[in-house]
């Protein structure tokens, strides 16, 4: 039910992973999986050497150094390793509060995907700090109707599904449909989307024991 809507940093490095020139997608099981691992580590090098270049010219916490930081803190959460895009992630958030502050969006959209990745991980009680702290700064810098604002307003309601919550997870999911409904139309796909959500939700409290 989690919106996979990564807030993705200014790309700095291309990221074309569509497989090279003599990639046999048909290769045999073992012999396909190898080029997928190839393919993978192909690009974090490219992060990695970026990130090296811009650390030695511009310093660790220029705001472009801190662009390929969150960057290969994506790159790490889409190929599952986890560890290493909280990482850059804790360190992309502190570079951007330290030089753009709390309240900018880069560092609100850090705070988001670290939020994300705590979900993930099962660290329920951190990736609700994470959206909380998100969703007051997207409330206060962006207004209450906007997608960022609402993604998180979603995405706390999946969390508190988590926590077997679902009177906190149907106000949140009631919040964002509202939000949704002004910012996106009542026929958007993600309005359907959400109230298709609540009424999955009232139907498992019809069925809760009294």
């Amino acid at each position: 039910m989690e919106i996979p809507r990564e807030r993705r940093m200014r790309e700095i490095v291309n990221n074309d992973t569509s497989p090279p020139v003599g990639f046999d997608s048909d290769a045999a099981p073992e012999a396909a999986s190898e080029q997928q691992s190839e393919l993978a580590e192909a690009p974090e090098k490219k992060y990695q050497r970026v990130l090296q270049e811009r650390e030695k010219a511009l310093g660790a916490d220029h705001t472009l150094t801190l662009d390929t930081v969150c960057s290969l803190g994506l790159f790490y959460t889409n190929h599952g390793k986890l560890a290493e895009a909280e990482k850059m992630y804790q360190r992309a958030m502190q570079g951007y509060e330290k030089m753009l502050g709390a309240d900018n969006t880069s560092t609100l959209n850090t705070v988001y995907n670290l939020g994300l990745l705590c979900m993930n991980q099962g660290n329920l009680g951190e990736a609700q700090r994470m959206f909380g702290r998100a969703l007051q700064g997207y409330e206060k810098v962006l207004g209450k109707y906007h997608t960022s604002t609402l993604d998180t307003v979603y995405n706390l309601g999946l969390l508190y599904l988590k926590q077997r919550s679902q009177f906190q997870a149907l106000g949140m999911y009631n919040r964002a449909l509202q939000g949704y409904e002004i910012a996106l139309g009542r026929d958007h796909a993600q309005c359907r989307r959400v109230r298709a959500v609540i009424e999955n939700i009232h139907h498992k409290i019809c069925l809760m024991p009294w």
